[in-house]
């Protein structure tokens, strides 16, 4: 459990660092979480 804890962390991180570095994608990325 907590290799899939420590994957989906690091999924999270890599997915800020991206939504930081282009923001314009951010609200794509929310509307297809949604």
């Amino acid at each position: 459990m907590s290799a899939l804890t420590t994957a989906k962390s690091t999924l999270e991180n890599n997915v800020s660092k991206f939504l930081t570095t282009k923001p314009n994608t951010k609200r794509k990325f929310i509307e297809i979480r949604c």
